[in-house]
Parts: structure tokens; C-alpha cells; sequence
């Protein structure tokens, strides 16, 4: 053999070697950690809702998307973005439920969904109507909250170059608020309550796999077979190749100016998301003006909504009240396509993918006939966590009644106190339970979310112009400026949809007054349930009811979000090190654990400059914890 021979020889023998080492060093730049997988069997406590309206609530689609529209079928189609040890071989599947549920995500096997179970006393008009078809079967084993949107006749998904997308996959407010409590191998499933996702996790591992899938060849080429089928062309296949690309430049063109303004500088992580501003940033900045885009610094914990739809403002700093523009805003903010552009078209402006039966229904079905009627709270699972102790519970109760009724509201133990008149308006015929609202100076808690929406600003153009009669150079408060784009994204879809005036009052509502504010308060809301809901303080900055009990300099300065193994003595998850989680840093802008602090002497709830209550000797704090996990879901109840 001569010299030359020997070479290629030696070349070919170590190709393989080295592919695998460069797969490997490719593999670990682009390493997404992640928690270990539950392994855990679900229960479901009563909290008034059938399986049936839980499994409609997961999958029912409000008409969003994700934040680049990406096709249904190439989502399914996506490769975990990770290089086997063999470069050559397939990755297991993106989508697979296992794999999602290291995000957080709950696992939601495929069952049967009973179209009558969830009637809730309304008729859909022509063009209206619940979703009542196979994807409420779940048939490709999507986690909750996410769904399959599709086109809609009035306004369609595109891929940026004006290309249809059919399908696309998209989230429903259940991927944020649906929570799962882990205790020795029993996952506690609570519906309306805060999940424990890291949705900025999942928008990189899905970006990776795009990419993974775009620049490896053989990866492409099993990602078009599974799209575009086995008898598939040549030209076919480029096409979508040449689609990925449009989608993938759009993604990073994006990325780019987010990055280049320093929009998100505070990372979320599990539990949490600056829902207010990132809607504020794609409805107002993505999708209308760039110069609109606002910095995003304060991260709030996913809200618990049981009960919600009877309060009289919502949202931890009491912005929202008319629930139509709460929730198409909501869903607005998870990516609905609108035509906010349209000018030489007036029919066409304001043209949307809303499911405004959907966002109807779910408001409806969480809200119930009356209050505590519809979804309630769960009540503490003795069978499963400890037995309360009722004694060191009735001990706790006269503590509530000293240090937390003065904000919280009276007890649902004390039904004649809550439910007294006093405490409650009424608004077109219902009754609301007035929440106290404290200012920010007094509760003492991390101002940002209150002052970024009250101090930020916008500009709305031409649609200034047509939507409020304002010049299009016009600076408007930021939430008249959402406010209007969602309230004229409603009013096109009700005259799409051909609604009567009074049908139009029912979907909207039926609230009077202003629809939103912005004033710098935060919001305290009863505490039925809350037990289920950690992280603590409205941005998850206090990890568990303990801590939150105690002075400000006795709370953890950082700590680990990512598992959801609860501890039931101190009512949070339990402390330590989580492979793949993330560190709460409470030295970070917008995570500040200070306020809320319980050190001074009688009635000191009155006394304001974060100081809400006397100081806790370290039994009355467990007392008083005995006592939320002896709250009943429902006033008198127990």
C-alpha cells in the first residue's frame, strides 16, 4: 500500500471519530438544561369542574399562535435539538410528552371529550360555535395548554413572504394556568392555578430544532418526509426548505432588535412571565410599530383565576375589568394574526384570528352562575398531604383576622363578614367583591410591573386616527393605547360574526365604566387556595408561605424554581439545587422579595412603607399556615 493510500485509509477511518466529536461539540452549544422528567400519577381534587371541561379548557383554541407562526405539522415534525451520539441517527421527537414535560408542561394523554357536557346556557350564532371536533380528543398527545389554530375566513397565519400557513400550533391561557403539586409520587393536579413552565426554555429548544433541522441535511430530509409525505419532489422539498428559511430570518431579525434595545434583560424562568409587557410589545411593537417596544423587566408569577371573574378589578395590579378585554387581550398577546395594516381595505382592518366563542365559554365556565359557582379553589387534600390540625388552624384563623383580613378580606370561614354588602358591588345586575388595592409605597413589594404599565407610553399612527380620533402622531398612555386596539380587534370580530347588540353586551361582559387602568397599586385578592399557588408576592420572589411570614431579611436572597416536589409544612416546593432549573435572584431588577413584611406591632396593617402586619413568632407563622390549609373553597364551607 503506498503513502497516499495509507492517508485516505487513516482519513476515512477517523471521518467517523471526528464527525461524532464535532456532533458533540456542536450538540453541547446548543444544550437547552432541563429538569429530570416526573414519573408521578395525577389526581384531580373537586374544584366544581367535570373531566370534560378541564379536557375542553386544555385544548380549546382562543386563536393564537406562537410567536413566529409555525406550522401544525412541522412543529410534530421538529427534532429534539440535540445530536445523537451517532450524528447520523433521528432524535426523538420535540413534541414528545415526555421530553415537554422537562419545561414544565403537563403530560395530557389522548381521551374521550362529550360535546354536551359543557353546555353553559348560550346559543352560538351562525359562525359561532364551540369546537366540538377531534382535536378536543387530543389525538396527538399535546400537553396542556397547547393547541392546533386553524385558518380562520377573516385573517390568516402567514410565514412573514405572505405564504398561507393552514394550521399552526399555538398556547391557550391553560399552558400558564394550570398547576401541579408533586408529593411522594402523586402529582396533585390544580386547575387555575400557577404553573411551574419555562416558556423562554421551550422558545430556545424550539429555535434549535428549527435551526438543527435547517442546516443538517439528513435531519431536513426526514423533517420533509414526515411534512410532505414519502412520494414527495424535489421541488416540494425546497420550497419548504426555502419557508423555514423565510421563518428562521424573521425569528433572528426579531431576536436582533430585542437585543440591540435590551427589551427582556430580566430572565423569566419557571413560574414566571412579563405577560403585560410582552403583550404590550407584540400587539402595540411587533405588530404595529417597532418604535413602541418597551423594555420588559418585571416578571410576575402565573396568577391563580379561580373566583377572578367575581372580583371587581383583576390582574395583580387591578388593570382590567371589562373580561372581554382581558381575555382577547390575553389571547391577543399569545399571538393572534390581526390585520392592523390593511389601510386602502376598511373591512379588512382589524380582521383577526380570535375565537371569541372559545374566550367567551372559558370565562364562563371559570366564572360560574355566581360567585364560588364556577371553578373553586381546591381545598386541602388531607387523604394525600397531611391532616390539618384543627386546633393550631383555630388559632390561625384569629391571626388572619388580626394580621391579613384588613387587605385579604375576611375569611371564607366567616361567610356573614365576606359576604356582607359592604364589601361587594353591583354591576349590571351582578355582584363583585371589592379588592383592596394598596398602593405600592405601602404594600412595599417590587414596583416595576405596577410602574412599567403606568408610566409607559404609545403610538398608534393612522390607527390612532380611525380607532380614537387621535392625531397619528398622538402619545397616548400605554393601556388607552391597548385598550383601543383591542377593543376595535372585538368590535370587527362581533360585526364579522353578525352579533346582536345585546348578544355583543352578553360576550363583553356586561360591565360598566372603564375597561382599564393603570394606576400604581397592587391588587390583594382572598386566600382560598393558596396554598396551591407557590411562589409568593405577585413576581414569585418568595418561594414559600413560611418565608413569606417572616421579616424581609429572613427570606432566601436566592433560590431554585424548576421541580414540582411540594413541601406541605411550609406551603412552597421544596428547597435545593434542581438539575436544569433556574436561579431566582432576588438582587435582580423587578425580582425584589422586600415588602409584604410582617415586623411591626398591633394594627400594623395600617401602618403602610411595606410593613402589613406584626411580627410572627415562629409558631404563630405555622398556625397561621394551618389555618390556609384549612380555608374551604367556597364561603362556609369546611
Amino acid at each position: 500500500m503506498n503513502r497516499l493510500s495509507k492517508i485516505l485509509l487513516g482519513v476515512l477511518l477517523s471521518l467517523p471519530i471526528l464527525i461524532v466529536v464535532v456532533g458533540q461539540i456542536f450538540d453541547q452549544r446548543l444544550h437547552v438544561p432541563l429538569p429530570p422528567a416526573d414519573t408521578v400519577e395525577v389526581v384531580w381534587p373537586d374544584q366544581g369542574w367535570t373531566p370534560d371541561d378541564w379536557q375542553w379548557f386544555y385544548h380549546a383554541s382562543q386563536g393564537g399562535s406562537m410567536e413566529l407562526p409555525i406550522p401544525y405539522d412541522w412543529m410534530l415534525s421538529f427534532e429534539q435539538p440535540t445530536i445523537p451520539l451517532w450524528p447520523f441517527a433521528e432524535a426523538e421527537s420535540l413534541m414528545d410528552p415526555v421530553y415537554l414535560s422537562r419545561f414544565g408542561f403537563l403530560p395530557n394523554a389522548r381521551r374521550s371529550y362529550d360535546a354536551e357536557g359543557l353546555s353553559v346556557g348560550w346559543e352560538a350564532p351562525a359562525g359561532l360555535s364551540r369546537l366540538t371536533d377531534d382535536r378536543l380528543n387530543n389525538p396527538d398527545q399535546l400537553p396542556v395548554g397547547f393547541v392546533k389554530t386553524l385558518q380562520y375566513p377573516d385573517r390568516r397565519f402567514n410565514d412573514g413572504e405572505g405564504r398561507v400557513i393552514p394550521e399552526v400550533m399555538g398556547f391557550t391561557c391553560a399552558v400558564c394556568h394550570t398547576g401541579q403539586l408533586n408529593v411522594n409520587g402523586t402529582g396533585i393536579r390544580v386547575e387555575g392555578g400557577s404553573a411551574m413552565v419555562d416558556l423562554g426554555k421551550f422558545r430556545t429548544a424550539t429555535g434549535y430544532a428549527m435551526a438543527l433541522t435547517y442546516y443538517l441535511p439528513l435531519r431536513f430530509r426526514r423533517f420533509a418526509t414526515r411534512v410532505l409525505g414519502e412520494g414527495h419532489t424535489r421541488t416540494e422539498r425546497s420550497e419548504l426548505k426555502r419557508q423555514m428559511r423565510d421563518l428562521i430570518t424573521r425569528g433572528r431579525t426579531l431576536e436582533a432588535v430585542f437585543g440591540e434595545r435590551g427589551i427582556y434583560p430580566t430572565t423569566e424562568g419557571f413560574s414566571r412571565l412579563d405577560a403585560v409587557g410582552r403583550i404590550g410589545n407584540f400587539v402595540l411593537g411587533e405588530q404595529i410599530s417597532l418604535a413602541n417596544l418597551s423594555v420588559a423587566d418585571a416578571p410576575v408569577n402565573f396568577p391563580a383565576i379561580w373566583d377572578t371573574p367575581w372580583f371587581d378589578w383583576v390582574q395583580y395590579n387591578a388593570s382590567f375589568k371589562l373580561p372581554i378585554v382581558r381575555n382577547a387581550g390575553e389571547a391577543m398577546g399569545v399571538f393572534a394574526a390581526v390585520n392592523f395594516d390593511d389601510f386602502d381595505d376598511p373591512d379588512s382592518l382589524f380582521q383577526s384570528s380570535l375565537d371569541l366563542g372559545n374566550l367567551y365559554e372559558m370565562e364562563a365556565l371559570i366564572r360560574g352562575t355566581e360567585p364560588y359557582a364556577g371553578l373553586r379553589a381546591p381545598e386541602w387534600p388531607e387523604d394525600i398531604l397531611d391532616p390539618v390540625d384543627r386546633e393550631a388552624a383555630a388559632r390561625g384563623e384569629e391571626l388572619y383576622v388580626e394580621n391579613c383580613q384588613g387587605c385579604h378580606r375576611p375569611p371564607l370561614t366567616r361567610p356573614d363578614e365576606l359576604l356582607a354588602d359592604s364589601l361587594w358591588v353591583t354591576d349590571e345586575g351582578r355582584r363583585y367583591l371589592i379588592t383592596e388595592k394598596k398602593e405600592v409605597h405601602d404594600v412595599g413589594t417590587d414596583p416595576a410591573a405596577a410602574t412599567n404599565m403606568a408610566e409607559r407610553t404609545a403610538r398608534l399612527g393612522r390607527l390612532g386616527e380611525i380607532a380614537l380620533g387621535v392625531p397619528a402622531d398622538a402619545t397616548l398612555p400605554f393601556v388607552d393605547a391597548l385598550g383601543a386596539m383591542i377593543q376595535a380587534v372585538v368590535e370587527k370580530k362581533y360585526d364579522s360574526l353578525g352579533l346582536s347588540d345585546s348578544l355583543r353586551a352578553v360576550f363583553s361582559g356586561e360591565r360598566s365604566g372603564a375597561a382599564a387602568q393603570a394606576l400604581l397599586v397592587y391588587k390583594a385578592r382572598p386566600l382560598n387556595g393558596v396554598w396551591a399557588t407557590p411562589p409568593y408576592l405577585h413576581n414569585g420572589s418568595v418561594q414559600n408561605v413560611y418565608q413569606l411570614l417572616a421579616p424581609e431579611e429572613e427570606r432566601d436572597s436566592t433560590f431554585w424554581l424548576g421541580t414540582k416536589e411540594y413541601d406541605p409544612d411550609v406551603l412552597g416546593y421544596v428547597s435545593g439545587p434542581v438539575d436544569g432549573g433556574f436561579v431566582f435572584d432576588t438582587g435582580i431588577p423587578g425580582n425584589s422579595n422586600k415588602g409584604h413584611n410582617f415586623t411591626g406591632g398591633p394594627d400594623s396593617w395600617l401602618q403602610g412603607g411595606g410593613i402589613v402586619g406584626r411580627a410572627l413568632t415562629h409558631q404563630e407563622r405555622m398556625d397561621l399556615i394551618e389555618f390556609l390549609k384549612a380555608m374551604p373553597a367556597v364561603p362556609g364551607g369546611g
